[in-house]
């Protein structure tokens, strides 16, 4: 069946979505809307797009539409979301899924109370480099995992979002009343969505946060450099530092008890995997191995971030046309769980010390 889809906000992330949703057989852009009509002009003309809105409600009116995928900035998703399925329509949304975790409950329960499909476009979990990492430690290539870690640094000082925000239409990322806030809203909600779903969705007890505005010149008003050091349910430990004032190669490692496994790379979208396995390597990975070393060699395009929308749209199609969502589709459940961890990490980050993350555990999941 094809879906009918249409596009709220025409920003540069729809690109990514109206792309993937070209490349799909089964899906049809039908509509797209933006408070700014030229922009939703621009979007039409690239896609052959033709229904032209500037009042986002109208394309949720539209009785034919199907589905409806959300690319405004966190201040209006809330509201467009809740709309969109008052509306009948499935949801793809762009994350974090809100401004904070009152407002994600409130879409999580109207998620549950209905029998649409559901998604959150928390892409990282599409990349090989993951997809690895989840065969191994799943298989048992390291045994139980003691540790995990993250760090990476991307200088935005020359962004023209944080230089010069007067003349960048993306400069709402600046702006905390319709961002929701800095680096964890934007960027660390990637990493803390990727590390859960290579270690089945664990349950993220507790967090401790330093939380720093280091330029406040070019970061008025938001945090900039992120640690967090998270407590698991597994009875190990997740440690997260991500930063927008230096540049650092991008580096994630988890430890068993049986070995290691490291994706690096010069940024989080270009990844190698390697590490020491002392497990049971799934047979599907041996050709890897030499001894006990581990090492995947492929060096993955340039145009990967691409192709993790072209996952998730076909997932998102998918889950449509067979009525239950996919099982590797970032859910609901699991983006309001992001969502807590990073309101947790906002509170530590003023209290001091760790604070409890609120978790819904997926039972909820299979309401969807």
């Amino acid at each position: 069946m094809t879906v009918r889809c249409g596009i709220i906000g025409c920003g540069v992330i729809s690109d990514m979505h109206a792309k993937a949703l070209s490349h799909h057989v089964d899906a049809e852009i039908m509509a797209c809307a933006d408070l700014v009509q030229k922009a939703a002009q621009q979007t039409a003309v690239r896609f052959s797009i033709p229904q032209i809105y500037t009042n986002p409600r109208e394309l949720l009116h539209n009785g034919d539409l199907d589905a409806v995928v959300i690319c405004v900035p966190p201040k209006w998703h809330a509201e467009y979301f809740l709309e969109a399925l008052a509306e009948g329509k499935h949801v793809l949304i762009e994350k974090p899924l809100a401004m904070n975790l009152a407002e994600a409950d409130r879409m999580v329960d109207a998620t549950m109370a209905g029998n649409r499909i559901v998604g959150v476009a928390l892409i990282h979990r599409y990349l090989p480099a993951y997809r690895i990492l989840r065969d191994m430690i799943r298989g048992g290539a390291i045994g139980r995992i003691m540790h995990s870690r993250i760090s990476l640094g991307c200088d935005m000082y020359n962004d023209t979002r944080f230089r010069a925000p007067d003349e960048d239409p993306r400069s709402w990322l600046v702006d905390r009343d319709v961002a929701g806030g800095g680096i964890l809203m934007s960027s660390s909600v990637h990493f803390l969505s990727a590390i859960s779903y290579v270690l089945d969705n664990v349950h993220i007890k507790s967090v401790d946060a330093k939380i720093r505005r280091l330029h406040g010149e070019a970061f008025p008003d938001i945090e900039d450099d992120i640690d967090l050091r998270m407590e698991l349910a597994s009875e190990s430990e997740f440690v997260l530092h991500d930063s927008w004032v230096a540049n650092q190669p991008f580096q994630v490692d988890f430890t068993g008890d049986h070995g290691r496994l490291t994706a690096s790379g010069p940024n989080w979208s270009c990844l190698k995997v390697s590490g020491i396995c002392l497990g049971t390597v799934p047979d599907s990975y041996a050709k890897n191995m030499n001894g006990t070393e581990f090492r995947d060699g492929k060096s993955h395009r340039s145009d990967i971030s691409q192709s993790c929308f072209d996952c998730l749209i076909a997932d998102f199609i998918q889950s449509i046309n067979q009525g239950v969502p996919a099982v590797d589709m970032p859910n609901i459940i699991h983006a309001r769980n992001m969502q807590a961890v990073i309101d947790a990490a906002y509170r530590s980050g003023v209290k001091g010390g760790a604070e409890a993350i609120h978790w819904q555990f997926e039972a909820a999941r299979e309401a969807q």
